[in-house]
């Protein structure tokens, strides 16, 4: 059945970004509103006992998907916002539970990954700053707790095997570019191919992730 919802999923977001890049809107969002719910569902029966708090924020990423279809609207792009907001802190917590709670060694690479995702998140909001008007706190608490999961997942590192450090922390890093891409678009200037780049970027982020939490073993063996 999971590889049922696999093949779903990855019909389902070529089907999406094929629609988006010959703007046939419609359809481009109704798959949009399916992506989510089909990755959870293979996240759900991959695992014996999936975790809450990644299924809740795969919830909250499929509510901001929908709210996002209407973010020409300023109360809902505010609403997709939060709702991402929230997907993010649970983020944070599930990676948290999907990783041993003792490092099998210490491991230089946290320090060299974890800089330049810290200069990278300080840099876009330094970019975006002078262009987001009334939106500058909620960009600012935004981009923190983004940041955050990025480096949460950083930490994951000789606490899972390296599969599974490898996928969720790509992931997790091309999340941080999917919403960068959607703020300069929305914020400063519109981008070639913005739906296209935004999406393709956020849906194997998902995929990564997901996939990179399977992976981690509930044992260190």
């Amino acid at each position: 059945m999971k590889r049922l919802y696999w093949l779903l999923f990855g019909l389902t977001s070529l089907l999406h970004l094929v629609m988006l890049a010959i703007e046939q809107s419609m359809i481009a969002g109704l798959s949009k509103a399916f992506l989510m719910p089909l990755l959870t569902l293979f996240y759900f029966h991959s695992n014996e006992k999936p975790s809450k708090l990644i299924m809740g924020g795969l919830l909250f990423c499929w509510i901001g998907d929908v709210l996002l279809l209407m973010q020409n609207n300023p109360l809902f792009f505010i609403l997709g916002l939060s709702s991402f907001l929230l997907a993010h802190f649970l983020y944070i917590l599930g990676y948290r539970t999907h990783q041993w709670i003792k490092p099998t060694e210490t491991r230089k690479v946290i320090l060299s990954l974890s800089l330049p995702v810290c200069i990278a998140g300080m840099g876009l909001i330094v970019y975006l700053f002078p262009y987001l008007q009334e939106m500058k706190m909620p960009a600012l608490l935004y981009a923190i707790l983004l940041t955050t999961m990025v480096l949460v997942s950083i930490f994951r590192d000789g606490k899972t095997t390296s599969q599974s450090f490898w996928f969720v922390f790509i992931g997790a890093l091309l999340f941080m570019i999917s919403d960068s891409l959607i703020a300069i678009n929305k914020f400063i200037n519109p981008l070639p191919w913005s739906g296209v780049q935004i999406m393709l970027t956020y849906v194997t982020a998902q995929a990564l992730i997901v996939h990179g939490l399977i992976a981690h073993p509930k044992k260190n063996e």
